[in-house]
This record gives structure tokens, sequence and C-alpha cells, in this order.
């Protein structure tokens, strides 16, 4: 497994997959598996906003593991929604309970 990530402005993404599986997961257990995740010796993972995964669509042809689909974002509509976003730049809420992509974020000092 090669650990790879893309820096744009202060932020850095996760650009690889554990065991090369592209992850799904509902919003919690997405939460969850950034918050877990340990990668280039960094510990502060997270969901990204909804404006962050709109970056990556941005920016999208320097990913290799970007899906056409649907992501999860950190920002939440209320208390059981959170906002989404498809990789075509269409965005909306769903039920926190779907599995959808999970893509993980921290900001980097440099």
């Amino acid at each position: 497994m090669i650990e790879r990530v893309i820096k744009i402005n202060n932020l850095m993404f996760q650009d690889f997959y554990q065991n090369n599986k592209i992850q799904k997961a509902n919003w919690q257990s997405g939460c969850n598996y950034c918050k877990e995740l340990k990668l280039l010796g960094f510990e502060d993972w997270r969901l990204p906003t909804i404006d962050e995964l709109k970056i990556v669509l941005k920016y999208r042809h320097y990913f290799n593991t970007i899906q056409g689909g649907w992501y999860w974002s950190a920002t939440k509509y209320n208390s059981n929604y959170s906002f989404r976003l498809y990789f075509d730049g269409y965005n909306n809420d769903d039920s926190l309970i779907y599995g959808y992509y999970i893509l993980c974020v921290r900001e980097s000092i440099n």
C-alpha cells in the first residue's frame, strides 16, 4: 500500500485506501474512520466540510482514487442529516445512516 496525499493550499487530502478498498460507510463510521486514520505520521484526520469537498471537485484530476458517486461531508444539516457531494458538482443533504464514499482531510501548516 502506497500512502499518498494531495496538498491543496493548507489542506492535505487522503488519496489512497487501505487494502486498496474504497471506503464507503455511514456518516458516523466515516467520521470514526478518519479520526482513527494514521497516515504519513499524522493522526489528526477528519471528514472534510462541504466546502472542502468542493475544492476536491475542482482539483479532482490530481486524485487517483476519486470515484463518481456521493461523498460524505462533516457539514451537518441537522442532528440526523449531513451534506454530501456527488462528483458532478451536485450536493444535498441525506440521512446519516446511508453508506457513501469517505475521503479524509487534515489541515497542513506548510
